[in-house]
C-alpha cells in the first residue's frame, strides 16, 4: 500500500527588496526606543499639603518622521509612583503622545578636539498616569517641553572600536502637571545630559532633568 504524506514546505523566497510587501523605504521613517528612571517632583496635595511623588517609570515609544526633521511618537509604559513615608502604589498605565523636532545642525569649520558640530533639538509631550495610595487616588496628566543644545563630536579612528558620534547636551526644560489632586512648586527647570550614536541608527541617551528635585533616565534609540 502507496501512501501519500503532505508537508509544508514555504515557497522559494525572492532576495530582491522590491519583491516585498514592506521594504526599507516603507519603514526608513520610523522610530522606536525605550527609556526607564525616576523622576521625583515637589507638589501640593489637595491644596494645602507639601509632598514629594517619586515614580519609577518605563516605557517605549514608536514614532514616524511626518517630515524629514519631525517625528510625532506614542508612549506606553508603567508608572510606579511614591509618597514620603508610605508604601509605593501598584504600578500603572503610563501613555501618551509627543513630538521632537531637528531645528539646526551646524558643522564647525575648524572643529576641535572636542566639538565638529553644534545641533539644536526640541520636544513637546503630554502623558497621562495615575497613582493609588491608601490615602487616596492621585490622577494627572504632564505637560512637558525641552529644548537641547548639543556640542556633538566624531570620534576618529578604527570605527570597529569607536562610537559615530558622542553629543553632550543642556538647555531649559518645562513641565506642568494638570490635575485636580496635585500642583507643582515648580514648572520651570534645566536639562542635560549625554548621548553616544554608535551608528546613525542606534543611540544611548543619558538624561538629568531639574525642577525643584533632579531625575534621572537613561534610554536607548532605534531609528529604521
Amino acid at each position: 500500500m502507496i501512501t501519500f504524506s503532505h508537508q509544508a514546505h514555504a515557497a522559494a523566497r525572492s532576495n530582491t527588496d522590491i519583491n516585498y510587501l514592506f521594504r526599507n523605504p516603507t519603514l526608513r521613517n520610523f522610530t522606536a526606543g525605550f527609556y526607564g528612571g525616576e523622576t521625583k517632583r515637589e507638589v501640593t496635595r489637595d491644596g494645602w499639603q507639601d509632598t514629594t511623588i517619586s515614580s519609577a517609570r518605563y516605557y517605549g515609544y514608536i514614532g514616524y518622521d511626518i517630515v524629514r526633521w519631525l517625528n510625532l511618537y506614542g508612549i506606553l509604559g508603567a508608572n510606579d509612583a511614591k509618597l514620603p513615608n508610605a508604601t509605593t502604589a501598584d504600578s500603572e498605565l503610563l501613555y501618551g503622545l509627543g513630538v521632537s523636532f531637528n531645528l539646526l545642525n551646524h558643522s564647525i569649520r575648524e572643529p576641535t578636539p572636542i566639538e565638529d558640530a553644534i545641533r539644536i533639538n526640541g520636544d513637546i509631550r503630554i502623558i497621562s498616569t495615575e497613582a493609588n495610595f491608601p490615602t487616596g487616588s492621585i490622577s494627572w496628566q504632564e505637560i512637558t517641553a525641552s529644548l537641547r543644545f548639543s556640542l556633538v563630536n566624531f570620534p576618529t579612528g578604527d570605527k570597529r572600536y569607536r562610537p559615530e558620534a558622542i553629543a553632550i547636551y543642556a538647555g531649559p526644560a518645562f513641565s506642568y502637571i494638570h490635575s485636580s489632586n496635585v500642583e507643582a512648586k515648580q514648572n520651570a527647570g534645566v536639562t542635560g545630559g549625554l548621548e553616544i550614536f554608535f551608528f546613525d541608527s542606534l543611540s544611548i541617551d543619558l538624561n538629568v532633568e531639574h525642577y525643584d528635585t533632579t531625575s534621572v533616565f537613561g534610554g536607548l534609540n532605534m531609528r529604521f
